[in-house]
């Protein structure tokens, strides 16, 4: 497990290597980052330092006060504000428990396999779709006229394996059906699908963030940034008489009770109070990640709308004109059109698209130009096929007259 976790966190650090857009890697990749650094320092602290610190009786010996501290981790704590003196009797109340501070490094870790599981998604799905888009950006980066060509050659194998599969798949449908095929919403747009897809998942993971970490860290985690904000200005400007360091999210000062069993019937019920100085640093924290959710999530959500609207519009191949009509390639209008409406279609300009968000125009011009010739080429070959069958069948059925 702890291999798999590195090579993951190898992954998300290749910041060379791309196959997105800018919003999906703030999802996948920075966003783990972040909270990577986050377990590391917690973990830091829980493990390596000291995360709690009771205040015991004087008599109790130094086992006795390792054991108070070590008990008071591990069953959880209580918090009591500093204007209720009485110490509740039932301390299981969850107005009062606080129990979560042990689990926060395992819950960081499953919001980063979260956040990060699109991605694989993404390339995996991508890869068996017959589009590597990864392996095309780097071949394209290489700038040389071989690599660039053999990009070009690829991104026309793989429209035409899918144009195939496709075709295959129609001619075992029933013939009435076969028009609903040809206009149907996956035909030539099956990486154009997977891609909204994605983004659906990024922001349905950014919005279930605060319900999910509302659940864990019992308060509304999405009120939590706010209201921190407005405790801290009242702290600043001395608004009201709020000590700094009490928090009612994460408190600093809490209270332990546990139970110490003796020989025969004698139960004795001990209450200390207890220091909690990684709470510190977990508020920091999740204020830090409140603050990235609530813009990764107005952001991921703005990209998802507007990708929806770039990939099924004309728009979303607008951009692949301008290389058409360089000095170099000269492209009639209904040459354009016919390029990139039948022959590349949504998936072929969605690669382009991704590729020139990740290279240069200067490289996107000789790739669009490569392609094009190839496109031109096969049009050529299966203009040639078409009349060398026509003379098939014609001198086929001549002789059948003459017989």
């Amino acid at each position: 497990m702890a291999s798999s976790f590195a090579k993951v966190f190898e992954q998300v650090g290749q910041l060379h290597k791309t196959d997105d857009d800018l919003t999906d890697r703030l999802n996948h990749r920075y966003t783990v980052v972040l909270l990577v650094i986050s377990i590391t320092f917690i973990s830091a602290k829980q493990f390596v330092g000291n995360p709690i610190s009771c205040w015991t009786p004087a008599h109790y010996s130094g086992p006795q006060i390792s054991y108070t501290n070590s008990i008071c981790w591990l069953k959880g704590t209580y918090y009591l504000e500093a204007d209720r003196p009485i110490i509740p009797q039932h301390t299981h109340n969850p107005e009062f428990h606080v129990a979560y501070y042990q689990f926060i490094p395992y819950m960081l870790i499953v919001l980063a396999v979260l956040f990060y599981a699109p991605h694989m998604l993404w390339r995996n799905a991508g890869r068996s779709i017959g589009f590597d888009l990864r392996l095309l950006i780097q071949i394209s980066k290489r700038n040389s006229e071989a690599d660039i060509k053999k990009a070009a050659s690829q991104i026309h194998t793989s429209l035409k394996y899918n144009c195939s599969k496709h075709t295959f798949r129609q001619h075992r449908l029933n013939p009435h059906l076969e028009n609903l095929v040809q206009c149907s919403f996956l035909r030539q747009n099956s990486l154009c699908t997977l891609y909204l897809f994605v983004k659906l998942l990024y922001m349905l993971n950014c919005i279930y963030q605060f319900s999910l970490l509302t659940q864990f860290l019992q308060f509304s985690f999405l009120n939590f940034g706010y209201e921190w904000l407005v405790k801290i200005t009242t702290i600043i400007h001395r608004k009201a008489n709020i000590e700094p360091n009490d928090s009612k999210w994460f408190p600093r000062v809490v209270m332990c009770d546990f139970m110490i069993r003796q020989l025969g019937s004698n139960q004795h019920r001990m209450v200390v109070q207890c220091n909690l100085p990684i709470n510190l640093f977990n508020e920091l924290i999740f204020m830090i990640l409140w603050a990235w959710l609530i813009f990764l999530t107005g952001l991921t959500c703005l990209s998802f709308i507007l990708s929806s609207m770039i990939v099924y519009s004309r728009f979303g191949s607008q951009f692949l004109h301008k290389y058409l009509n360089k000095d170099n390639l000269k492209v009639e209008k209904h040459e354009r059109n016919r390029f990139i409406n039948e022959y590349l279609g949504r998936d072929g300009a969605l690669v382009l698209r991704i590729i020139a968000q990740n290279t240069s125009d200067v490289l996107m011009n000789t790739l669009v130009s490569t392609l094009f010739k190839i496109y031109s080429e096969s049009c050529e070959q299966n203009d040639n096929d078409d009349d060398d069958h026509g003379r098939i069948s014609t001198n086929g059925l001549y002789s059948s007259v003459d017989n």
